[in-house]
């Protein structure tokens, strides 16, 4: 099933190569979790408003913006389901409700605070480019915003605020430079996050940061994409390194099982 890379299979394949076995050549998919459902509908009523403005010029009314951001996340639940670690099912339905209010408000923060400043050109432009070696796979992204002065602008939402220089180390942006070069032929005007999380103070925020890609950049990573695609191809299958954070039953629906987790692990009380 190893037909392309994207930002995302590299990074799982960089963090474990067993969860990576299990998704990419496997085909197994684990539902995600609630707060990706959040980012889902987030998304969905960000393009809803993006497409209307590239026909119209003009923003839709608020109230369409939230009630497309509560549809796709309703959707993606009901489509995808949710992967709800062991200790938090007691509150599953809690939660699943707290998600829709909480995309619906960070829908319309985003409509409010973000949207009036963005011209776009492309919305959640689908983009497949080659690597640049002979036995590369080819590079796969769907990009949230191009925008009419050529920047690269990816969604995001979050929990907290992005640790300061989190965007300088992203892989998405290395990979959208690449995509975005070979399906335009130019440099794009910029490469930037808009990041939504919810302050306990100051209510629903919007971080924008913007960072840059070089030439050197993509080769580090395209060298990294050929190590995991050529373990994969060996049959080489590496788990995490135990303890770390995406090890744990609560951020891997793989792990229960994994052939890499003790049965004594998985006993525990509170697994």
């Amino acid at each position: 099933m190893l037909n392309h890379m994207s930002a995302s299979s590299l990074g799982m394949g960089l963090r474990c190569m067993e969860q990576f076995r299990q998704r990419y050549i496997l085909g197994n998919k684990i539902p995600p979790g609630f707060a990706a459902h959040v980012g889902s509908g987030v998304h969905r009523g960000a393009e809803v408003d993006l497409r209307a403005k590239i026909a119209t010029g003009e923003d839709v009314p608020v109230d369409v913006v939230e009630d497309a951001a509560a549809d796709g996340y309703r959707e993606r639940l009901r489509n995808d389901g949710v992967f709800v670690p062991r200790e938090e099912r007691s509150r599953a339905k809690l939660d699943a409700a707290d998600g829709l209010d909480r995309a619906v408000r960070l829908a319309r923060a985003w409509r409010l605070d973000v949207a009036p400043d963005v011209q776009p050109a492309m919305v959640e432009q689908r983009i497949e480019a080659d690597g640049d070696g002979p036995d590369d796979l080819p590079w796969l992204g769907y990009l949230d915003l191009i925008d009419a002065d050529g920047r690269v602008v990816d969604w995001k939402t979050a929990n907290r605020r992005w640790a300061k220089g989190r965007e300088h180390d992203e892989v998405q942006a290395t990979v959208y430079r690449h995509l975005v070069r070979t399906f335009t032929g130019r440099e794009p005007a910029a490469l930037r996050y808009v990041v939504l999380y919810e302050s306990k103070s100051k209510g629903v925020q919007a971080d924008t940061r913007d960072t840059e890609r070089t030439d050197d950049d993509w080769r580090v990573v395209q060298a990294r994409a050929r190590l995991v695609v050529a373990q994969a191809r060996a049959g080489i299958f590496p788990p995490a390194a135990p303890g770390s954070w995406n090890c744990s039953p609560r951020w891997c629906g793989f792990w229960g099982s994994c052939p890499h987790i003790s049965d004594r692990l998985r006993r525990l009380p509170n697994v």
